[in-house]
């Protein structure tokens, strides 16, 4: 017979992981891809995440997203393109202004002449390619051997991008749209919607109504640019705050010293 305790323990410590990839009434998406290795949805064959990523673009071709040591790794040769929806199925009604964070890190083999090919790899997702909020990995304005992000509020490639920013280093954005002005925001490793931004705004985006967030690869055959994105959390939001923090959601690793932390306190 077991104990007490021991149950006590399983169902604490399995209600920590169930809590990391649900979300609250205002936190639609929080996901740390604390998923085993392979690839992420249906088009790559192993659907690590269990149907709560779905593609919606350049599927049947070589390259899915994968998930790698509790990372999604988007390659420039990728083609598939998924998304995650709100959580409830819940959309934004086409007023409601959304926000999402992409914990990230871009890597460069050859940082002498390092280049990236300047095109989208988060955005928010509606039915019928409402796309909105791009976030482009784009070329530095100053210094080579950097990066910038750029921002789009729709379609048209970017518009505005930031200072330039380091290869092989966490950073992280939190991107907003609002569907009534059609401008979307940009903010590069701030903690608060008080910091500093980056904006687009496009009328012809008005009354976009969304659902998702999602992550693309750009498909790009032939010589290119070798960078490659790790996807280490993402989150979707109605506010800056639960946005940021939801992208913050543990790695398997931490996870696995939260839940021993957790039978430790159970024990005391």
């Amino acid at each position: 017979m077991k104990s007490k305790f021991a149950l006590t323990t399983f169902a604490a410590v399995a209600a920590l992981g169930l809590g990391l990839q649900q979300a609250s009434a205002a936190t639609l998406v929080a996901d740390g891809f604390s998923y085993p290795d392979g690839s992420l949805t249906t088009d790559g064959g192993d659907d690590v995440s269990g149907g709560l990523w779905v593609s919606h673009s350049g599927t049947g071709f070589n390259d899915s997203i994968d998930v790698v040591g509790g990372q999604a790794i988007l390659n420039n040769s990728g083609s598939e393109d998924a998304h995650r929806d709100a959580a409830g199925g819940v959309d934004n009604g086409g007023t409601d202004t959304w926000y999402y964070a992409v914990k990230f890190t871009v890597t460069d083999d050859d940082l002498g002449s390092a280049t990236v090919n300047e095109d989208y790899f988060a955005h928010l997702w509606g039915t019928g390619f409402a796309f909105r909020g791009r976030a482009y990995i784009a070329n530095p304005s100053v210094t080579a051997g950097k990066f910038a992000i750029g921002l789009s509020a729709t379609s048209g490639g970017l518009v505005t991008k930031t200072a330039d920013i380091d290869y092989g280093v966490e950073h992280v954005i939190v991107v907003s749209f609002d569907p009534t002005t059609g401008e979307s925001k940009l903010w590069l490793n701030e903690s608060s919607e008080a910091g500093s931004f980056i904006s687009d705004t496009n009328a012809g985006a008005i009354g976009s109504v969304l659902s998702a967030i999602a992550l693309r690869q750009d498909f790009i055959s032939g010589p290119v640019a070798d960078n490659e994105i790790a996807v280490n959390g993402v989150g979707l939001a109605t506010t800056f705050d639960e946005a940021y923090a939801a992208s913050m959601v543990p790695e398997p690793a931490s996870l696995a010293l939260i839940g021993l932390g957790g039978v430790a306190m159970l024990r005391r």
